[in-house]
């Protein structure tokens, strides 16, 4: 926690923040829209920055398209009050020899590749692997550069498979300090029950809307089950027709469609669900379930 001053505020340096840092978080800029942003590691990025920056660290998250957009970034940086001393680059996307050639030459900086996904899910991303191997083995030759991850399970995994040291970097969500500390309990009426995220075979989501149309007739109840929709996210189409065949024709389930939107809209729409439903197969921080909790809703 930062140091209180008798104001309440953290101290600060004269620039405004107590530490001589300056983190930059880094995620893949999917839409190559700066200012908005949907996807699960941009939000990840923004709110690990928040509360860095709560902590009294100059932090910032960065959407980048590729490695020159970040090198541009850094040698912008380099003579200004904030150069950047820290790198931390969210998942694995940038080719192992640009992330090499960037650690070599920015001796003085911190740089990390974090890992996202655990064992199981990164069967999808053969590619991903390769990377994470590859970061590895750049570890052990430069000494400004970690193979980082963001959960015990797949840091122990890691470790285990290679003898090498994996770092920890988990991922932290800012509370505003205005979120509920409660909710009033369902009590009848229509039952709005939330099944959110990128629709992928991995996230289960046939079990969350099974359980959902259970769970709706063990209550006699009407109910709403709430879906993302609107983009294809591979077998998005196969998750979509499973959620559409468990319930057609039901009297009492209604399968309700969200578009996707921005941040702030999407918390809203969570805040408005009486239950969240993810029993997400692999899962190694569920951005859904952290929202809920800042929003007084329960989630499976």
């Amino acid at each position: 926690m930062p140091i209180q001053n008798h104001h309440g505020h953290p101290y600060m340096h004269h620039h405004g923040y107590r530490h001589e840092k300056h983190i930059l978080i880094c995620y893949k800029n999917f839409s190559k829209d700066c200012n908005v942003s949907h996807i699960g590691l941009g939000v990840t990025a923004a709110y690990t920055a928040k509360t860095l920056i709560d902590a009294g660290y100059f932090a910032q998250a960065l959407p980048i398209f590729d490695a020159s957009d970040l090198m541009k970034f850094i040698a912008a940086k380099e003579y200004t009050k904030h150069p950047v001393t820290h790198v931390l680059i969210s998942a694995q996307f940038l080719p192992s020899v640009e992330l090499q050639k960037m650690v070599r030459q920015y001796p003085e900086i911190k740089f990390a590749m974090n890992c996202h996904s655990n064992i199981g899910f990164l069967q999808a991303e053969p590619r991903a692997i390769s990377l994470v191997r590859e970061a590895i083995d750049l570890e052990v030759g430069v000494s400004n550069f970690h193979m980082s991850v963001n959960n015990r399970r797949t840091q122990s995994a890691l470790q285990g498979m290679y003898g090498r040291p994996i770092t920890y970097l988990p991922n932290l969500y800012n509370l505003h300090g205005a979120e509920p500390v409660n909710r009033p309990l369902w009590n009848g009426g229509t039952l709005r029950i939330g099944a959110y995220g990128s629709l992928r075979v991995y996230k289960n989501f046939s079990v969350a809307i099974a359980a959902s149309v259970e769970l709706a007739h063990k209550l006699k109840c009407q109910a709403e089950i709430w879906i993302n929709h609107g983009r294809s996210d591979g077998a998005g189409n196969i998750v979509y027709q499973a959620a559409s065949a468990w319930t057609k024709g039901l009297p009492n389930v209604t399968l309700k469609e969200f578009q996707w939107a921005s941040w702030p809209e999407f918390k809203r729409q969570i805040g408005s669900m009486n239950i969240l439903m993810q029993p997400s197969y692999t899962e190694t921080f569920n951005n859904v379930t952290a929202d809920g909790i800042a929003e007084g809703v329960p989630s499976v």
